[in-house]
């Protein structure tokens, strides 16, 4: 069912369990979804890998955006905290590049991995009011919505977390639904999208 789950073995992976598909389109808000999703189907845990920074393409652009961030919102000693953050590739960047100290939080976080950026930690868990001491002063969210149920019930709880506050900038990213469409990009149309 999930797309991105590393199994043990072919046999493994054969088994797994599936779920359907069925594309729609909310005319109100956009958003296009899989009308049947259950997402209490869906377990994220570290066999959950959707990294792709093997990919030299992709690089490039998470230098560029990291340093576009760290620019535009002058980041050096502030804290970040990504939500949904998968292996902290991303995090680990911002914060090397920008100065600032980083929070990640996902149920798929593996440690040992990567290079370790002393000013980041890692908490395999939600981002919820049970981390009210948390302030952060941005707060990134790359594809993460399009795995949500209900994204504006997400977005709503995310603005009403307790350390979140009118100045806290929020950066989030998604696949755009139209270009996935348009260029039938089909492997973006999966289970938990």
């Amino acid at each position: 069912m999930l797309c991105n789950a590393l199994h043990s073995s072919a046999a493994s992976a054969r088994t797994a369990e599936t779920g359907r598909f069925c594309g729609a389109f909310c005319r109100r808000c956009t958003h296009f979804f899989n009308a049947a999703f259950e997402e209490q189907r869906i377990g994220y845990t570290q066999s959950y890998e959707n990294s792709l920074h093997f990919s030299p393409r992709f690089v490039a652009f998470v230098e560029a955006l990291a340093g576009r961030l760290s620019n535009s919102y002058a980041l050096a000693g502030k804290t970040v905290i990504d939500v949904g953050c998968g292996k902290g590739d991303f995090l680990k960047r911002l914060c090397a590049l920008s100065g600032a100290t980083g929070i990640g939080f996902d149920k798929s976080f593996e440690e040992d991995r990567g290079t370790l950026v002393p000013q980041v930690r890692f908490v395999r868990d939600w981002f919820d009011d049970r981390y009210a001491d948390l302030r952060p002063d941005l707060v990134s969210c790359r594809h993460v919505i399009e795995h949500i149920a209900d994204p504006i019930a997400f977005l709503r709880a995310l603005r009403a977390h307790p350390g979140i506050g009118p100045e806290t900038i929020f950066y989030f990213e998604v696949p755009n639904g139209l270009y996935t469409l348009r260029e039938l990009g089909i492997w973006d149309l999966i289970y938990e999208h």
